[in-house]
């Protein structure tokens, strides 16, 4: 027989029906909710929930940091038999199990850290609840299809945007900085270029990329882990950080110089504009300064720059060197920056990832006269 839960709550009203709002402690939450999935058996459908994906682990691994929170309500339903409901003094007896409607990824997610972290995980959380009392299915249906079918996806841009809000210099603080000061400065080569918080400014021509894709291009070579990474920063605890040799930028976070990002990309993008400067700018015709061109540079950037950073030597002369090779191939191959030649999506990327592999291989170790030739600086090296 189930333990029974007594908890206050606050009765409102929709035109849907009745509810009841109270907090519960997430370790009671854990002992009495259920998830009822939807499934065909024959040609009868049953239950509600969709089944879960990888964001439990996310979600998880979450719960342990300093900003772990869930402020919205996880919504559950409760059987005929399952509560008792005193009206006099507003209090609500769960006496048999909870099915949720909506919340069921934050609620696994917890669970799945409790297995992680241990039992104190759950000690942290209180969930707001919304009680519906005896729910048809349909019912049921309709408020779980109403809550997650008309949600609108925030774009990754804002995302970006708002983690760049912190004050420490945590990956996408850094990485935000980044992209904005390569935006509003006039040297740089993506000036005007791109689309703060993913949308098209209504006086400018010029924008080719979205903040989010210029960001989360570069998550992936600053950590393996950015929101753990994170929260070991908010914490002090950098030392926890796992070095990782192949994240090409992520000295600049460890040594707390994300600002040295701006003159090194400078140099890499200032060198394209250099090497094709009608193709960078006209974005309305080629894909260089447009997603398909970032991402390909980016994929086959790394082997470039850790190059120069063993040999002290990346500066924009170095970068022009690298794309002049670059150009060499791709007029011997009758290759353009044109969607014919490099269509959007992996492919179009991973083919311009694979010239710049081959100008790598084909080119490098560059012998000595010709590196101390490409150390002459005209721009700060970095």
């Amino acid at each position: 027989m189930m333990k029974k839960y007594k908890y206050s709550y606050v009765e409102f009203e929709q035109p849907i029906g009745s509810f009841f709002l109270t907090t519960v402690a997430a370790k009671d939450l854990l002992k009495f909710y259920e998830i009822t999935r939807r499934q065909y058996i024959d040609d009868q459908a049953d239950g509600t929930q969709r089944n879960y994906g990888s964001r439990i682990k996310d979600i998880a691994n979450y719960c342990k940091t300093l900003d772990a929170a869930f402020p919205t309500s996880i919504i559950l339903a409760l059987k005929k038999d399952g509560y008792v409901l005193d009206k006099e003094n507003s209090i609500i007896e769960i006496s048999d199990k909870a099915e949720i409607i909506d919340g069921q990824h934050r609620i696994l997610g917890l669970e799945l850290a409790k297995e992680k972290f241990g039992d104190l995980i759950e000690e942290k959380f209180t969930f707001p609840c919304v009680f519906l009392l005896e729910p048809t299915d349909p019912q049921k249906a309709f408020v779980f299809a109403t809550i997650n079918g008309k949600q609108t996806k925030v774009n990754k841009s804002l995302v970006y945007d708002l983690f760049g809000t912190s004050e420490r210099k945590d990956p996408y603080n850094i990485l935000h900085i980044l992209a904005r000061t390569l935006n509003f400065t006039s040297d740089s080569p993506f000036y005007q270029k791109l689309k703060m918080l993913g949308k098209k400014s209504d006086d400018l021509k010029t924008e080719s990329l979205t903040q989010g894709t210029f960001v989360d291009t570069l998550v992936s070579k600053i950590s393996k882990d950015p929101l753990t990474d994170r929260d070991f920063i908010k914490r002090g605890q950098m030392e926890m950080i796992s070095k990782n040799k192949d994240l090409v930028f992520q000295d600049y976070m460890l040594q707390s110089k994300g600002e040295l990002l701006v003159p090194l990309f400078k140099n890499i993008f200032n060198a394209v504009k250099n090497v094709w400067p009608n193709e960078w700018e006209i974005h309305d015709t080629y894909i260089l300064s447009k997603t398909t061109g970032y991402i390909g540079i980016m994929k086959g950037i790394d082997q470039f720059i850790k190059y120069g950073r063993t040999n002290g030597v990346l500066t924009e002369k170095y970068f022009e060197f690298i794309f002049s090779k670059l150009k060499t191939i791709m007029v011997d191959k009758k290759l353009k920056f044109i969607s014919d030649d490099f269509p959007p999506g992996g492919k179009g990327e991973n083919k311009l990832r694979d010239l710049m592999i081959e100008v790598y291989n084909d080119n490098f170790p560059i012998e000595q006269l010709k590196l101390d030739e490409l150390k002459i600086v005209k721009t700060k090296n970095v």
